[in-house]
């Protein structure tokens, strides 16, 4: 079995990146959640994942009610 960059074990790692499926989908998913919250994932680092999710879905909202 191969180790992913993050130490864990995978059997999907890209030969480029050297990155797991799990590690690619969850680097995509903090870009989302960095751009709802308009920021670099700062907020996610200082309130962690459900706080950023929650933030994020209300900052997505404000900006529909808006329009």
């Amino acid at each position: 079995m191969k180790t992913c960059k993050c130490g864990s074990f995978a059997i999907n790692i890209d030969p480029k990146k050297k990155e797991c499926d799990v590690c690619y989908y969850k680097n995509r998913l903090f870009e989302i959640l960095a751009v709802l919250n308009r920021d670099g994932g700062h907020y996610l680092n200082e309130f962690g994942i459900d706080a950023a999710i929650e933030n994020g879905i209300e900052n997505f909202y404000k900006v529909i009610d808006d329009e």
